[in-house]
């Protein structure tokens, strides 16, 4: 039973995914950026939760900070 309870939560929240963005996709460029912008409030809310001592910004600033060729 916790098998197939563990399965729903994680496959459930996939196959609407797929069907909100196959069903936004298809109506138009609009709706296209409002998927996106929507994606990208729930990537920021989600790093906002599980890091909330360091702001997203100063994560990318070091990231491209180690990456970057004139250092």
């Amino acid at each position: 039973m916790i098998i197939i309870g563990s399965l729903l939560l994680l496959i459930v929240p996939l196959i609407m995914a797929f069907f909100v963005a196959r069903y936004c996709w298809r109506q138009g460029w609009c709706a296209r950026l409002a998927l996106v912008a929507a994606a990208a409030l729930i990537s920021l809310h989600t790093h906002a939760y599980y890091f909330p001592d360091q702001p997203l910004k100063d994560r990318y600033a070091a990231t491209l900070l180690k990456t970057s060729a004139y250092r």
